[in-house]
């Protein structure tokens, strides 16, 4: 049987927000099946985080996967198979995690920042109104994983995130700003 799983695509560092995340995962009311898993390389705080992570009980360690530095056919896989992609930092550019799982039809739970609202579609997007409050972050997470997502809604928005990003898109705004 196939596991249930949230996916976080982030250096794990203290930005980005990942000591929260795991507290919030923690209080979430999820079932017990839904793993949390965590791909990055070590960033600035990832001692704090380990740390975190070190002082939950065995049965929510076992809960929480942290894969580290993995390859993109690697971070493919994971992010094919993924329920959803959660993506709640603090500070952002331009939120390229949050794009990846738009691209590749996920739900996509992030925080409500400037740089990803930009781009986002309305539809298969929820936010963390104040990615500093654990239990609002728990409340989304349980709130994402029982919503029911309609597929071509969320193939919609891939499209047009697609679109947005295309070469060509790229190539007409660049003639614009050199003409």
């Amino acid at each position: 049987k196939r596991e249930s799983y949230l996916i976080c695509l982030s250096v794990l560092e203290q930005r980005k927000n990942i000591n929260r995340l795991i507290q919030a995962f923690t209080l979430s009311t999820t079932k017990p099946q839904i793993k949390l898993v965590l791909v990055g390389d070590k960033g600035e705080g990832y001692k704090e985080i380990i740390n975190t992570y070190n002082s939950l009980n065995k049965k929510m360690r076992d809960r929480i996967i942290i894969t580290g530095f993995i390859n993109e056919k690697e971070k493919q896989v994971l992010l094919d198979n993924a329920k959803i992609l959660v993506h709640p930092s603090i500070d952002e550019g331009l939120g390229i995690p949050a794009i990846e799982g738009i691209i590749n039809c996920k739900p996509v739970l992030a925080t409500k920042l400037e740089s990803i609202q930009e781009f986002a579609p309305e539809n298969g997007l929820v936010y963390f109104e104040d990615p500093y409050d654990i239990y609002e972050m728990a409340e989304q997470i349980n709130h994402s994983v029982q919503m029911k997502y309609k597929q071509s809604e969320i193939k919609n928005n891939s499209l047009k995130v697609i679109e947005k990003f295309s070469i060509a898109n790229f190539n007409n705004l660049l003639r614009r700003i050199l003409s």
